[in-house]
Parts: structure tokens; sequence; C-alpha cells
């Protein structure tokens, strides 16, 4: 493939941890690290955390980063909440901005009234939704210490600053695109899908297990425990299928996971459901690899990259309808199955059983959709993208 020619360095914004294993965010800007190092491309990282390079090679091969701006232990305890992070890292970002010919900015805001008199070409790649999980789900279960977090991140986001569009700005997907232009009213390019490598997984009828599985970061806001729910009631006929929760898992994390015990001891389906924190890749490939069913209950979110790595893997997705993944990774029911609350979650997995044991439904069909997020038509949009 041909290295590109008129951009040689590229400065990536990104403020939370990407070193960590859980979430989709982190993943989808080390997958764009990955490409802009194989397209031959000096990749600058803004980040108020740093990289733990040997932590992210062990799991995900080698590669290579020209120059990493962090800043002060110090500084880190104020770079929690993305707006305060922006403002105290705004050095490091004019330092970055000097020896690069793009900056790709992660979320965007704030940071682009600090660029130089001559600044390099900057845009934001939007991943995130408009609002906040606490504007779209108030009524959300969280422990004392979550509360007084999402408590503080409010009062700082009072007066949150929108992103200006005399930038480009490329959407995720149409799940976020439609948010950004229903409550910020912005001009958008076109969506920049992310990429997955999509040939590191595989099918094959011989493995595949009675295994149903839950893969995502584990955190009340991904609604796992509603798709323990739709496991439940969904395998009653099926009783002889298992279930594994699997992702990243943070501090916060544990509080819920006691919380998610407790509902699979109160389902007395302990013996069926196993949970397993900081998968590695080898690890999840392997249990991807022997699932048929993966159930995603998250909603107000936008495209998930475990549902298109569980497709490549031959696995049926069963997602909630209130998503990006519903509505281009599946297309609606084109490519996989949706549900509209816990109930029919319920009804739809016992279907899907139903149909897999008479043989009807072919998982093969389904792993044509994951080709269009691969890693080869995501090296075809960036390139057009940072061409231009």
């Amino acid at each position: 493939m041909k290295r590109l020619q008129k951009v040689s360095k590229v400065g990536i914004v990104c403020m939370p941890d990407i070193s960590s294993g859980g979430g989709g965010f982190p993943k989808v800007v080390r997958d764009l690290i990955f490409t802009l190092d194989y397209l031959g491309i000096e990749v600058y990282l803004l980040s108020p955390f740093g990289l733990d390079i040997e932590k992210i090679t062990k799991f995900y091969g080698k590669f290579k980063i020209k120059k990493i701006y962090s800043c002060s232990k110090f500084k880190r305890f104020f770079c929690k909440e993305d707006t305060l992070a922006r403002k105290v890292i705004k050095k490091e970002f004019k330092k970055m901005a000097k020896e690069v010919d793009l900056i790709i900015d992660m979320d965007g805001r704030i940071l682009h009234k600090y660029l130089p008199k001559n600044p390099p070409r900057y845009i934001v790649w939007r991943v995130s939704p408009v609002r906040s999980d606490l504007d779209k789900f108030p009524n959300l279960h969280r422990s004392y210490k979550r509360k007084i977090k999402d408590n503080i991140k409010a009062v700082i986001n009072l007066k949150k600053e929108r992103l200006n569009d005399k930038y480009d700005i490329y959407p995720v997907d149409n799940y976020t695109r439609n948010e950004l232009e229903k409550y910020w009213k912005i001009r958008l390019k076109e969506n920049l899908y992310p990429g997955v490598e999509t040939d590191k997984f595989f099918y094959d009828k011989k493995l595949k297990k009675n295994l149903i599985i839950v893969f995502g970061r584990i955190a009340k806001n991904k609604m796992v425990d509603d798709s323990i729910k739709i496991f439940y009631n969904g395998t009653k006929k099926f009783s002889n299928y298992e279930l594994i929760i699997m992702g990243g898992s943070t501090p916060d994390s544990e509080d819920y996971i006691n919380y998610l015990n407790q509902l699979i001891k109160g389902f007395e389906i302990s013996k069926r459901v196993r949970i397993i924190k900081n998968p590695t890749f080898e690890e999840l490939r392997e249990i991807l690899s022997q699932a048929k069913v993966l159930i995603d209950s998250q909603q107000g979110e936008s495209i998930t990259l475990t549902s298109v790595e569980a497709m490549a893997s031959g696995v049926i997705v069963l997602t909630s309808k209130d998503c990006g993944t519903w509505d281009e990774v599946v297309e609606k029911g084109k490519w996989g199955v949706g549900f509209d609350d816990v109930e029919d979650g319920g009804r739809k997995l016992e279907e899907i059983l139903e149909k897999l044991e008479k043989e009807k439904i072919n998982p093969k069909k389904f792993m044509k959709r994951a080709e269009f997020f691969s890693r080869e038509n995501f090296i075809k949009r960036i390139k057009q993208i940072i061409n231009t």
C-alpha cells in the first residue's frame, strides 16, 4: 500500500486514559494510532495521562509513537473531567501544535482557541454523544461516590462550550450526527466510522458452544444488569446455555459488579454465569469464537466496536433499538436482532435460540456486515480525510 505524501506528522488529542483496557473510546484512539503508524505517519499524542506503551504493546502488538505530551501528576488530578482537562493541558497543546501538520481532536471543544498564529490543520472526530448519562438516565442507580463525581461534573459543565463548526467535524456515526445536529445545531462533515481488525476474528462452527456473551466495559451505563435479565428470561427453556460477561473494569466498576452478582444470585443462575474483568485480546478472541449470541443492552450510545467484533466471529447480535448499533451495525434488523425493552429482549433471545437449535439461522451471513467496519476500509476513509 502506498504511503501518504501530504501529511507526515499527525497530533492526536485525547483526554481520557487510553491505556486502560475498557471502553470503546480508548480502543478507537488506539486503533487510530496503529493505523497512522501503519501508514508511515509520525504520531504525536496529547493526553493528560500519557500512554503505557508496554501495556498496549503486550495486548495489541508493536507500534511507534513519535512523542507524547502529558502533564504532571498534580495536574492530572484535575483532568478527570473533559472540560477542565482541556483547560489544564492547553500549554502542552500549544507545544504539540507547533510540531505537527494535522491535529485530530477526539471529541473536540476548547483547545482550538489555543492554536498558534500559523496553525496546522485542525479537525474533530466526535465519538461521544452530546448528552451525558446523567441527562439521559436521571434515575440510573449510582453509588454515593459516583453521585458526588457526577454532581461536580454537572457544575463544571453548566456553561459547556459547544464545538466550533469553523473547523471540520466528523461524527463517528449517524446516532452521534443526529445528536449534534439536534442539540448543538452545527454543520458536520461525513461520518468517520472506526476500524476493527476483523481479520483477527474467525468463525468455526465446530468451536461454537451454548454460550451467550455480554461484551464491553462493565459499568452501570452499559446496562449489563438488563442483559442479565434478558439472559434469565430468554433461557428458561434453554438452561444448558451459559453467560459470560467480559470487559474493562475500573475502580468505579466494583460496586456495580457486586450488584450484578447479587442479581445473578437472586435469579439462581450463578452456576451458569461468569464475569471476566479486563480480558486479554487472546481471551476475548477465544470466547467470541465459542459464543453464539451477544446481548448489548446499552442505550443512548453510538455504535459499539464489540458488536462488530462479535459479528466477525459469527456471533448473532441482539441489541437495544435505542443506539447506533441498531441503526447502523445491524441496520435495523438486516444483520441482527433488536429489542425494545427487557421483556422484549427475553422473547427475542428465546426466538434466536429456537432458530439456532433448528439451524434456521446462518451466522456466516452476519459476518459480511462486519467487513464494512474493517481496518482496510477505515484506512481508505482516513486517507481521504487527512489528504483533503
